[in-house]
């Protein structure tokens, strides 16, 4: 199954080191988190071999049952899948996932300004996150 999501992952962060080197830095925050998102989406359609059916299927009811949406729904569903082979990397995957999540929302939704010291702790934490999930998934 062809995936898409891997380049889209690499372009973001990219994106995110670019940003970041011209001074963008609540740009850079979001580019980054979803640079980890996307590649979550190609552990699933790539390493999992679930199409894009399969993966809104599950999601729309993985959401409605928690009442959360489609990305709690994945970072749940990654989670789900390190804990089964590795515990120490699935809870730090977690709490950096989370952490790139709420520092996101802020960037996008809220009247503040991001700095440069929470971009590049942004960048770095994404390219942990990064790191982890492809040793994990051996992508």
């Amino acid at each position: 199954m062809s995936s898409h999501w891997k380049t889209k992952s690499d372009e973001n962060l990219d994106a995110t080191n670019n940003l970041i080197g011209s001074g963008l830095y609540s740009s850079s925050v979001h580019c980054a988190y979803y640079s980890c998102f996307q590649l979550m989406y190609h552990i699933l359609s790539s390493h999992f071999m679930w199409d894009d059916h399969k993966i809104n299927q599950d999601s729309t009811a993985g959401g409605r049952e928690n009442n959360q949406g489609l990305h709690v729904w994945l970072i749940n569903t990654i989670f789900k899948e390190l804990s089964a082979g590795n515990s120490f990397d699935a809870n730090n995957f977690q709490k950096a996932i989370i952490g790139l999540k709420k520092t996101r929302t802020k960037a996008d939704y809220k009247n503040m300004i991001i700095m440069d010291n929470v971009a590049n702790n942004v960048q770095l934490e994404a390219i942990e996150t990064l790191r982890l999930l492809k040793k994990n998934f051996r992508i």
